[in-house]
Parts: C-alpha cells; sequence; structure tokens
C-alpha cells in the first residue's frame, strides 16, 4: 500500500469530526484508526488525535493511544482511554 500524505486546512472546517480520505492501514496484522477531534470543540483552536490499533483477526491485544500520546490495552475488544495502560516491560 502506497503512503498517502493529506493536508487539512483546519480554517475551513466547521463540523465535529474529519474523515479522512484513505483507507485505514493495516500494519502487521492490525488495521489503524485515526480521529482527529478540535480542542474546545473549535478546530481554529487546535486539534488533537486518538488512535486505535485492532487486531485484523480480532482476537488478542486491541490498543488505543490517547491525545497524551499515552497507549492503552484491552483483551478481545477496542480499547479506550479509560483501560488500563500498556506497559512495554509488562511481566
Amino acid at each position: 500500500m502506497a503512503n498517502t500524505a493529506v493536508s487539512i486546512n483546519w480554517s475551513e472546517i466547521n463540523y465535529c469530526h474529519v474523515v479522512l480520505p484513505v483507507k485505514r492501514p493495516v500494519v502487521l496484522g492490525y488495521i489503524f484508526t485515526l480521529k482527529i477531534h478540535a480542542v474546545n470543540g473549535d478546530y481554529n483552536t487546535g486539534a488533537a488525535y486518538t488512535v486505535n490499533a485492532d487486531p485484523v483477526e480480532g482476537r488478542g491485544q486491541h490498543f488505543f493511544m490517547d491525545k497524551e500520546h499515552v497507549i492503552h490495552f484491552r483483551d478481545r475488544q477496542a480499547a479506550t482511554e479509560t483501560d488500563p495502560v500498556f506497559e512495554e516491560n509488562r511481566p
């Protein structure tokens, strides 16, 4: 799959979310979903993003990266910011 660059002019955004004109990428067996959120409900003051990484097969750990770039995980269903924090060197 070729890389696709997307340029967004935030001053022209007048709605709650952005749908990027690309398919969700699949990397190493995970589907990645990017969501862009307005800061304080207004894209003119900035934007933040979150990312979900879910296994293609549906089995295994699901990951969520929050607006502060903290990674959370959950087994068997999509992770959210309320799930435990993923620690790279967990026993």
